[in-house]
């Protein structure tokens, strides 16, 4: 009886320990990007990568959160400017899984005028990697510049920037949104095709009907201003927010 006992916890130890290798050495699902909305720069929320609200030449890279996540120790982020993306990939850097921030990652001071091409890795607590993610791809243009926000008459609000003629764009975005709102989130947005604006000077008026519904109540906002080009969701700059009081 006691060799039968001795056997079956034998078999039992062995199995639990082929199955805690074979479940350590599986490699975890590879991560998915977070997919690019048609007309992202136009939603409230802009999902996917994008350029990056800053004062410096950023793109955020996004991805969605792991399905394993809790056995995620980090992600590596991989970064290539080659014509095509087709190689000479190099590590950008990594994030670490920690609090809910770690489904992002910000390339700060990335070239202008080039097309940036990035995959992630997802490495587990027993450094298992995964496989690659789908690339995305993001190229910047040159920020609007000289941003002015003037009242420019009763119940009439200006906003003014300019940028470089050799360097046009296809068109502006005005974005307002109001600062702290416990609420549901509020927010403005105004587009603008170039040839409204040929002359290297952008400006959005408020005024009248749209002035009384949008600024109904005194409160806090930031506004900036995006420009675009012939390809909306993967080429693009924004400024750095600026604040006012109405």
């Amino acid at each position: 009886m006691k060799l039968i006992l001795s056997i079956f916890i034998f078999i039992t130890l062995f199995w639990f320990c082929s199955d805690s290798t074979s479940s350590n050495d599986e490699n975890p699902e590879r991560p998915t990007m977070v997919a690019k909305q048609i007309n992202a720069d136009l939603q409230l929320i802009e999902y996917g990568i994008d350029a990056y609200t800053s004062t410096t030449n950023d793109i955020i890279i996004m991805w969605n959160k792991h399905p394993d996540a809790n056995n995620i120790k980090r992600y590596d982020i991989w970064h290539s400017d080659d014509v095509g993306g087709q190689s000479n990939y190099t590590l950008l850097g990594s994030r670490e899984t920690q609090f809910n921030h770690d489904t992002v990652y910000v390339h700060q001071n990335a070239s202008l005028d080039t097309v940036h091409y990035y995959f992630v890795i997802a490495i587990d607590k027993n450094n298992n990697k995964s496989e690659q993610s789908d690339t995305v791809h993001y190229k910047l243009i040159e920020k609007a510049t000289n941003l002015k926000y003037d009242e420019t008459g009763l119940n009439e609000l200006t906003f003014s920037a300019k940028y470089e003629l050799y360097k046009a764009p296809r068109g502006s975005i005005l974005r307002i949104e109001e600062i702290f709102k416990s609420e549901e989130p509020w927010y403005y947005i105004d587009y603008v095709d170039q040839f409204v604006h040929s002359d290297g000077f952008i400006e959005y008026v408020i005024s009248g009907n749209t002035y009384t519904k949008i600024f109904s109540n005194p409160s806090n906002y930031h506004w900036r201003i995006d420009l675009v080009v012939d390809d909306l969701e993967y080429n693009g700059s924004e400024t750095d927010w600026q604040e006012f009081n109405n």
